[in-house]
């Protein structure tokens, strides 16, 4: 096992940390092990006196997961330093500057670098890239010493069903609901024509290829939460796509329900976000990435995940992880149906050069790109 050096820097750091489902709970695991005192609030216990009454009580700062710039304007408010790590997709009205924030009390830590300049543009003076990592109980795996791939592909997929709701929920609440057959077909289009093209990266990214006819239909509905919406409804036929073509080449697809109409007998349900799930991850012959098309140039959870559990991880080229580790060395990339067809074919055979992958891979996430790591980053934006 690789000594991580998890050492106490907090310098009697105490801090509020917002409750969140996804990483909270491992992220409160490693702010304690630098020695920081962390208090766990629900989001709904957050108020100005609250806050003020905390940081008389010798309060720091207040973490959350995914920017919210009303916890942003009561930390202002009650004279606290403010950290966020957005971990998600996070819609462009959540980033808005309210009225008396501090933005130089603020530090906004993002898991995509296309954010940065955006944000800093906006007049938020602290923003910078913090890519996801993996969580430490990941590394238990159990004996380490050989290789443990087996002869299935996997790929693992969950939030497929809230994307499609975004889009139909989206046209009721506009009152186009007879339209979304006519929009449903130009986005499904797009999505095959982009899928091995990695041109157009998404609506909100580019707002003026939003079709002029929804405009004219809609036109009190504001171009930037349209193309929120489309993107969410492209980023729903874009996945399936790609992970059809992987469920036809003998993947496994675990995930919600949304896939099993797509993947037939090849999915398998959901997978628990626990032991199970590290030891699936360690035990695919290759873990996939299937990305939503609006940020697919992100370095995923499941990338950090995946290879810290042990397990060999692949994705198409041209992603945030090239600049994290080295393609071919510690992962694999595809840049076309048939590199991800070889790539398949490949790694379902024992093949010690894909193992030797593997292990360097999570080697590489355990030394650099652990939850221990991004907890110390946090805990200097909090010192700073």
């Amino acid at each position: 096992m690789i000594d991580l050096n998890v050492s106490s820097c907090s310098d009697d750091v105490e801090l509020i940390l917002i409750e969140a489902p996804l990483l909270g709970p491992d992220l409160e695991t490693a702010l304690l092990a630098l020695g920081a005192k962390v208090r766990i609030r629900a989001a709904s216990e957050i108020g100005l006196e609250s806050l003020r009454d905390a940081r008389q009580a010798g309060v720091d700062a207040v973490v959350t997961i995914n920017h919210s710039p009303e916890l942003a304007l009561l930390c202002s408010l009650a004279q606290l330093r403010y950290v966020s790590w957005t971990i998600d997709p996070v819609g462009h009205r959540r980033w808005a500057i309210l009225g008396g924030t501090q933005p130089r009390s603020c530090h906004l830590l993002v898991h995509r670098k296309a954010l940065v300049e955006p944000l800093l543009a906006m007049g938020y003076t602290n923003v910078r890239w913090l890519p996801l990592a993996c969580t430490r109980r990941r590394f238990c795996t159990g004996d380490e010493t050989g290789p443990r791939r087996g002869p299935i592909p996997l790929f693992v997929g969950s939030s497929l069903q809230d994307e499609r709701r975004i889009l139909t929920d989206a046209c009721s609440r506009w009152g186009i609901a007879e339209a979304l057959d006519a929009v449903d077909a130009m986005l499904g289009e797009l999505a095959k024509a982009c899928l091995w093209d990695r041109s157009f990266h998404g609506f909100a990214r580019v707002p003026e290829a939003v079709p002029p006819s929804l405009k004219k239909i809609l036109p009190k509905v504001e171009v930037p939460d349209l193309a929120e919406v489309l993107d969410a409804g492209l980023a729903w036929h874009f996945r399936r796509a790609l992970v059809g073509i992987m469920a036809r080449c003998g993947t496994e697809i675990k995930g919600d329900s949304g896939w099993q109409d797509l993947a037939g007998e090849r999915w398998t349900g959901p997978l628990r976000n626990g032991q199970e799930m590290t030891e699936r991850y360690a035990s695919a012959a290759v873990n996939l990435d299937a990305p939503r098309l609006h940020q697919r140039e992100i370095a995923t959870l499941r990338a950090f995940d995946a290879m810290g559990s042990g397990g060999l991880f692949a994705c198409e080229t041209g992603t945030e992880l090239d600049g994290l580790f080295r393609a071919g060395q510690q992962f694999l990339t595809w840049s076309d149906q048939q590199g991800l067809e070889e790539l398949l074919d490949a790694a379902k055979h024992r093949d010690p050069q894909l193992d030797a992958i593997a292990h360097a891979g999570c080697e590489a996430v355990r030394r650099h790109h652990s939850l221990d790591d991004r907890a110390r980053q946090i805990l200097t934006c909090v010192r700073d």
